[in-house]
């Protein structure tokens, strides 16, 4: 979604149940409706998948993927096995029920698309 105008910049539709592959696809309609890769894309855990982020970790763009689903316990990841997924942004580990903001989220208060 642009930051600015709130619209929709890329979607996709595929018959797979998980969307942890889908990352790379998604990027590349943003760049193709777009113009340019996005400086920052929000997924939700769906998303989430430690070969990807590796794949994409010098894309230039800043994956912010939430790690767990709200109501359910919190996943914890060993970094040794998982440094990707460990470098994301403090906001995808928040505590349940609680909503960080501003400067105690790390990340903007309205997301950036592009």
């Amino acid at each position: 979604m642009d930051d600015a105008a709130h619209i929709i910049v890329a979607a996709e539709l595929t018959n797979n149940a998980s969307d942890a592959g889908e990352l790379p696809t998604m990027l590349q309609a943003v760049q193709v409706n777009l113009g340019e890769r996005p400086k920052q894309a929000l997924a939700d855990t769906g998303y989430r998948s430690e070969q990807v982020f590796h794949a994409l970790s010098d894309c230039g763009t800043e994956w912010v993927v939430a790690l767990g689903r709200e109501g359910k316990k919190q996943l914890q990841f060993d970094p040794s096995k998982y440094p990707c997924t460990a470098k994301m942004p403090p906001s995808c580990k928040a505590i349940r029920g609680r909503r960080p903001t501003g400067d105690e989220s790390g990340l903007p208060s309205r997301p950036t698309a592009g």
